[in-house]
């Protein structure tokens, strides 16, 4: 605003310079000369209008663009009392906004790291595995087991050696056991046999 005045003030030297030209040359009637002093005028009305000095009851102060110079005190008063205020609010923000921050962390770091989904419930009644279903279930399958065991033995005893049959699995067994003995004395399958036997040397 001050800005504005002085470049009024500068143009209404300029005006006037410009007017007393004119005069040397043209008289009051002249139309340059009507014009200068028309627009030294206005320059003028716009400088009481801006200074708040204006004796024109017609002009309306809400009209001007920028506060007169009368109105700057108490408009600068008003000012500080608003600066001060947002200052203020300002700093209990940044302080509010660092607590939150930090109420934050600490939140996530009291979060467990195991978090209880569904809670379990007492049960109503006692709940176990069926040990005499087991022991009946067991013991019938071992007595068939073996009666089964048994009636191959004599079924394996009674057939005749010279029986194809007899033979075929006899062959198949002694080459399953030869293979068995073969692989037993490689170095990888010893390997492992070894630590198969330090392992479980360990657990003992």
């Amino acid at each position: 605003m001050v800005e504005s005045g002085l470049k009024l003030q500068d143009q209404m030297i300029a005006a006037y310079t410009e007017l007393a030209g004119l005069r040397q040359v043209y008289s009051e009637d002249n139309v340059r000369v009507r014009a200068a002093r028309a627009r030294i005028a206005e320059l003028q009305f716009q400088i009481d209008k801006a200074m708040g000095s204006t004796e024109d009851p017609g002009l309306d102060a809400n009209h001007s663009a920028y506060p007169s110079f009368s109105e700057l005190p108490a408009l600068g008063l008003t000012y500080y009392d608003l600066d001060r205020k947002m200052r203020v609010e300002e700093l209990l923000w940044e302080t509010l906004t660092k607590q939150y921050e930090a109420a934050k962390v600490q939140e996530a770091k009291e979060i467990p790291t195991v978090r209880v989904l569904d809670a379990a419930n007492v049960p109503q009644r006692k709940s176990s595995a069926a040990r005499r279903f087991i022991m009946v279930l067991g013991t019938m399958l071992s007595l068939f087991v073996a009666c089964i065991s048994v009636f191959i033995m004599n079924t394996w005893e009674e057939m005749d050696p010279q029986d194809e049959r007899k033979m075929l699995v006899t062959e198949i067994g002694n080459a399953t056991l030869s293979f068995l003995k073969r692989i037993r004395h490689l170095p990888g399958i010893r390997w492992i046999m070894r630590a198969s036997r330090d392992q479980s040397s360990f657990g003992s």
